[in-house]
């Protein structure tokens, strides 16, 4: 007697990185402790996954040059900085704020 079984499931697919509202992230270079920040919101749209941070993390209003945009995780690269409108000054309650685009396979919660 034979038995036959059907699967319905999707094939799976690697994780990337999963980043979560409150990591560490890290510019220019994976742990780097002299130059990162915090996410906060993780917001997807049509164009992909984002997350919130401060525009002070990237200096001055505009973007710094692409090499200084990338974003790492604890030991991997997980997005770039794609806006920051550090408007003013943070301590002033001015605005303050960027974006950080995730690269494919990568997600947030």
């Amino acid at each position: 007697m034979a038995l036959l079984l059907a699967s319905t499931a999707s094939p799976a697919v690697a994780a990337g990185y999963m980043f979560k509202p409150g990591h560490p992230m890290f510019l220019g270079f994976p742990n780097n402790p002299d130059d990162y920040c915090t996410g906060g919101y993780a917001v997807r749209g049509t164009s992909g996954m984002f997350i919130t941070t401060a525009g002070h993390c990237f200096g001055t209003s505009g973007l710094p040059p692409a090499a200084q945009r990338v974003v790492y995780g604890t030991d991997t690269r997980f997005g770039y900085a794609i806006r920051n409108d550090n408007i003013g000054d943070y301590r002033d309650n001015s605005f303050d704020g960027a974006l950080v685009k995730l690269d494919a396979g990568n997600d947030a919660q």
